[in-house]
């Protein structure tokens, strides 16, 4: 009966001491995966920035041709008026461009630190597995030890 109990209480001290482990290592992988997913999104983000600043770029020399031939074909020259339209042109795409900077960085930035959390959390999922993993086993040890205590004091 002692040995039926033992062996019962060893098995499922492995079988647990599995599913923590297994438990433990889904949780590093998922957050390793998570923390992967946030890195590539923050790389695009600023990949997009950088195309979307240079689409700026090419949209503001555009502008600033077409006023420049507007002015050139109706015989005025580019000073007073005309000049501060280009001017205006410029400080606006400028702003544009800027702004739209600042707002992709920030956004790279919260990903990365988003990523950052990831690794932190697979790594306290590694840590807790490991920590987990010893105190199944240990209680297992104290369960097969009670078992050995109960048995000498029956055979008593």
């Amino acid at each position: 009966m002692f040995a039926l109990a033992a062996g019962a209480t060893a098995a499922g001290t492995v079988f647990e001491a599995m599913a923590v482990k297994g438990q433990a290592e889904s949780e590093e992988a998922i957050n390793e995966y998570n923390a992967a997913a946030a890195r590539q999104k923050a790389g695009a983000t600023r990949t997009a920035a950088a195309e979307e600043k240079a689409v700026l770029r090419e949209r503001m020399r555009d502008a600033l041709a077409r006023n420049e031939s507007l002015v050139a074909s109706s015989g005025f020259q580019m000073a007073g008026t005309p000049l501060q339209n280009q001017m205006n042109v410029i400080n606006d795409y400028a702003h544009d461009i800027g702004t739209l900077g600042y707002q992709r960085e920030t956004e790279a930035k919260q990903l990365m630190n988003q990523a950052r959390l990831f690794e932190y959390q697979a790594e306290s999922a590694r840590k807790a597995g490991k920590l987990g993993l010893g105190a199944t086993l240990v209680g297992g040890v104290g369960r097969m030890a009670q078992i050995g205590i109960m048995k000498k004091a029956l055979e008593k």
